[in-house]
């Protein structure tokens, strides 16, 4: 018993021994056949010699085995070293276990769990790998605190480790970073640490762990003053195949020699040293590394670092089990240091050339050097704000970096995958988050607080719909995306783009509700009518209460749509006001119900029953009071024919910046511009479902809408969109910004969310959203700004668990051309006398401009129009020319002008010029109006209250265009009404 003990304990050595006599025994033997002579000493002399051949091939043997070990140890010298990855672990705060509320021996159980998970990941990738597999466990000190890292020697190890701190803590992650020891600091000093006894003498017994023995090292990593950087690293690996085998036998000699020997102390060492067999071990090469200002500061934190260390000891009879470390290297540099060198592959290396073992721990020797931070660690630590979310692999489209996703004409437009966000894979990859573009048809929202990247993360997506060639709509309360947009216009989609901006002084783009035109010829009225219902409604919060405005809208608009040739709202304004106007309509009507209400019905209206009608002209007064309204929604034509838009992947920018023209002209032409969109993607029903084009929407601001829109209108819209493959995106702050009955529609519809923050009441409404995810409020509330978020994302009505998400940076910026600030066509020769009528008017200022084209003969007027419209393809030219100096935003305006706009001045003109065609009455009917009559029997001028941000009305004037210029009331802003109600109230007023 005693000699297999023995033999295992010490069997390499006496290996050693065994090689030494032989060698001896070699070199002597010619020596002593020398001496043997005598042939009486024959037999000894053939024995000699024959042990002599024997040592000679042994040792030859042996020489060649040391030989190829040589040979094999410079082979692997030559290898590359192993780099690895260094990741920080953080942990979110809510999963913290207070040591104070539990006893040492649960807090030492967690801890030795968590870090025999880590191990025993490794020790199964090591079991189907190569043996050169290591990680590294490593407290860092850094100005944010003391981080808890890894160091991964290969990246498939990432997956294991991940999904281990995944199961033991959920919400944790591992966030790539860079190897702490590339800190700029001049001196780097570090050491290597063994253990001073053999490996199977406990370092410390589990029955002397009181309190947490990591507290040691973390009093070490407090630094002085001019350290940069401490680190304590822990390098793991597998345990040598005889470690057991060689360490059982040792515990069992030392018990036989204590019961021998009757020492109690001997017999306690065996048993710890069976205990620590028992438990999962790992070989741990342990630094030491301290960066600083000076090698001086460095040596002297680094003492205070192994001084630490030196706590972790334990007494065996008259052994005691310490860390004792070499020289300490003092580097003083700034080139790029690896301390962790390449761990090789084992060797088997002959007996003369024993290898120091290197140290051997078990897992809660290791838990007691390092483990999770716990509430001991609150004010040290760096952790996570929230708790991560991997994504679904569902969502994953590429590594960060890759190519993006090919696909060539014969892709499907709504199969084309669209990259909107970024995330951490749960094997430490940074990804792409996507899916096809059919999946915004279920509807996405993007809550973020001021400056958290909301309008970063639309610029990425809108970037990617560029990329893929998808159509789209921005709707934008502040202007900064759209012109950020014109800038990332590539140069293939120049010409698909249509830009709306009320504040442009030299272009006009029209948006009539009323326009018969803009629909398919199987439109029914009836559906415009509806679209001019719900703007109006979007005015006034009490438009249900009133079935008298109500039916008078109806009546109205649909006479006009069926008797005037091209209606306009102001066109609709004067219907109700000037009875010779009304009977040139009624004309050309042929509704008998139409003619019978106007006929019979309307004369015989009581003044409670007018008074509605006097409402009604109130709320229309809006749409022609504020000149930009005025302006934008009475031409003649829309001149955004957001039909083909959809239809041929088009994009349209509108800049509706509320600071400048007023929250209540924003609402309302944002308003118009969604009815519209709605009127045309509701005419895709002559289009089969499967072959309409999916169109996205974004509203940027959607507050700024709902606050003069109907949240049932909103409601009906995401509701019925879908289906004719719109996606709309709804940009806003907060929950709290939409009212509970559009939050409630919102929360049940939109399927795609991209949360970017969550203060406040936010994170209560989230959680509810969303109690899968398991996600408390803390976390909602803890979403680092501008650095993460979560997404709930659907691919086609698939909805996707709760993911984190990390912002993407913008897409390369395209090169923005010259330098030029305006587009100069080219100027020929005049080519007739109307290019030379059309010079010498440029000549004049606007006001005298103006009052040329309101007067100019209609045939005049309609050859200025031709002529318009046949420059705009020379123009189109020059700017798609690659020799066009312009820069790319003022080349898209440009076209976007020659495409949908008319030059101010000519829509001036022409909306004057048809407000004087229209034919009124001597005097026109003058609504009820309450209140005191003024000299001569005409009513005192009278205020009524107006809707918030709205233009405040004034006292009604008399006006004589021909005394006061016609750029007075073309140009300044009237005061009691607009330039309809004014020339509708002048008689003379006309040419």
């Amino acid at each position: 018993m005693h000699g297999r003990l023995i033999l295992a304990v010490y069997g390499r050595t006496l290996a050693g021994f065994g090689v030494v006599l032989i060698g001896v025994l070699w070199l002597f033997s010619p020596w002593l056949l020398g001496h043997l002579t005598s042939p009486r000493l024959a037999p000894l002399s053939t024995l000699v010699t024959r042990m002599h051949t024997i040592s000679g091939w042994l040792l030859m043997g042996y020489g060649l085995w040391l030989l190829a070990t040589l040979v094999a140890w410079l082979r692997l010298r030559r290898r590359p070293a192993v780099e690895g990855q260094w990741y920080l672990l953080r942990i979110p705060k809510p999963m913290i276990t207070d040591p104070h509320s539990s006893t040492a021996a649960q807090l030492g159980q967690r801890e030795a769990a968590m870090a025999g998970e880590i191990v025993r990941v490794l020790q199964a990738i090591v079991a189907h790998a190569p043996a050169d597999r290591r990680i590294a466990l490593e407290l860092w000190y850094t100005d944010q605190g003391i981080a808890w890292s890894l160091w991964l020697s290969h990246s498939d190890l990432h997956a294991p480790v991940f999904s281990a701190v995944q199961g033991f803590v959920p919400g944790g992650d591992l966030l790539e970073q860079p190897d702490p020891v590339t800190t700029a600091a001049p001196a780097l000093v570090w050491t290597s640490h063994t253990l001073a006894q053999p490996a199977i003498y406990p370092l410390r017994r589990a029955d002397a762990m009181v309190g947490d023995p990591l507290d040691a090292v973390i009093g070490g990593l407090r630094p002085q003053q001019g350290v940069t950087a401490i680190g304590v690293s822990l390098t793991l690996g597998p345990v040598p195949e005889r470690w057991q085998q060689q360490g059982r036998a040792m515990a069992d000699l030392l018990g036989l020699s204590a019961k021998d020997q009757q020492a109690s102390a001997s017999k306690e060492t065996a048993t710890a040293m069976l205990a620590k067999l028992q438990s999962p071990a790992v070989t741990v090469t342990l630094r030491t590394v301290v960066l600083a200002e000076t090698a001086a500061i460095a040596t002297a934190q680094h003492q205070i670092l192994v001084g630490a260390l030196a706590s972790y000891t334990t007494q065996h009879d008259r052994l005691r089990q310490a860390w004792t470390h070499g020289r300490s290297q003092t580097t003083v540099t700034s080139a790029l240091r690896d301390r962790h060198v390449a761990h090789w592959l084992p060797i088997a290396v002959p007996p003369l050339l024993p290898a120091p073992a290197p140290p051997v721990l078990s897992l809660p020797e290791v838990s007691a050097l390092w483990h999770l931070p716990t509430g001991r660690h609150l004010t040290v630590a760096i952790w996570r704000n929230n708790r991560f979310a991997p994504p679904s692999p569902a969502l994953m489209v590429s590594t960060i970096g890759a190519p993006p996703p090919a696909f060539d004409v014969t892709t499907p437009l709504k199969d084309r995958i669209v990259r909107i966000t970024g995330g951490v894979a749960a094997d430490g990859r940074q990804v792409y988050l996507g899916f096809p573009l059919k999946s915004y048809t279920f509807h996405q929202q993007i809550t973020a607080s001021t400056g958290a990247g909301k309008s970063h993360a639309a610029k990425v997506q809108l970037g990617e719909l560029l990329r893929i060639g998808a159509g789209f709509g921005v709707i934008d309360f502040k202007g900064d995306l759209v012109n950020d947009l014109l800038t990332m216009i590539p140069d293939d989609r120049l010409d698909d783009v249509i830009v709306f901006d009320p504040l442009d002084p030299e272009h006009c783009l029209g948006l009539n509700l009323l326009d018969p035109t803009y629909l398919n010829k199987d439109t029914e009225p009836d559906f415009l009518v509806e679209l001019l219902e719900a703007l109006v409604a979007s005015t006034d919060s009490h438009w249900g209460d009133s079935a008298g405005m109500q039916e008078a809208l109806r009546y109205g608009a649909l006479t006009l749509m069926e008797g005037e040739p091209t209606p306009t709202i102001a066109h609709l304004y004067l219907l109700f006001s000037s009875s010779a106007y009304r009977a040139t309509v009624l004309e050309r009507v042929t509704d008998p119900d139409l003619v019978l209400f106007w006929t019979y019905q309307f004369p015989k209206l009581s003044d409670t029953q007018k008074s509605s009608m006097t409402a009604l002209q109130r709320r229309l007064s809006q749409f022609l009071i504020n000149r930009t309204v005025r302006i934008t929604c009475n031409q003649t034509r829309t001149t955004i024919p957001f039909r083909q838009v959809m239809d041929q992947r088009k994009i349209v920018l509108a800049k509706l910046p509320v600071e400048l023209i007023g929250a209540t002209a924003g609402g309302i032409l944002a308003n118009v511009l969604i009815n519209l969109v709605l009127a045309a993607a509701f005419s895709r029903l002559d289009t089969p479902e499967e072959e309409r084009e999916p169109w996205v929407l974004v509203v940027d601001e959607f507050q700024e809408a709902m606050r003069r829109g109907d949240p049932a209108n909103y409601q009906k819209i995401l509701e019925r969109l879908r289906s004719f493959g719109i996606g709309l995106v709804l940009m806003h702050q907060g929950t709290s910004q939409l009212p509970a009955e559009m939050l409630a529609t919102t929360l049940e519809i939109v399927q795609t969310r991209l949360i970017l923050s969550a203060f406040g009441p936010d994170a209560a409404v989230w959680q509810r959203q969303y109690p899968d995810a398991r996600l408390t409020m803390q976390d909602w509330a803890g979403i680092p700004l501008r650095e993460e978020g979560y997404a709930a994302i659907s691919i086609n009505g698939f909805r996707q668990p709760i993911c984190t998400i990390t912002p993407l940076p913008l897409w390369p910026a395209l090169p923005q051309g010259g330098a030029a600030r305006a587009f100069t066509p080219l100027a020929p020769p005049p080519r007739d006398a109307l290019d030379e009528r059309l010079r010498a008017l440029a000549q004049f200022g606007r006001a005298e401009r103006l009052r040329l084209l309101r007067d100019a003969p209609p045939a005049l007027w309609d050859a200025i129009l031709d002529r318009m419209q046949a420059d705009r393809a020379d123009r189109h030219a020059q700017l798609l020319a690659p020799t066009c100096s312009l820069p790319r935003a003022a080349r898209v305006l440009a076209l976007s002008h020659g495409k949908a706009a008319t030059p101010r001045d000519i829509a001036l003109a022409a909306l004057t010029r048809l407000t004087l065609s229209i034919p009124r009455d001597a005097v026109d009917e003058e609504p009820p109006v309450k209140g005191k009559r003024g000299r001569g029997g005409a009513p005192e001028a009278t205020y009524e209250a107006t809707p918030a941000g709205g233009s405040v009305a004034t006292p009604a004037v008399v006006v004589n265009p021909r005394k006061v210029g016609v750029a007075t009331v073309m140009q300044a802003e009237p005061t009691a009404t607009s330039l309809m109600q004014l020339l509708a109230e002048n008689p003379d007023a006309g040419l």
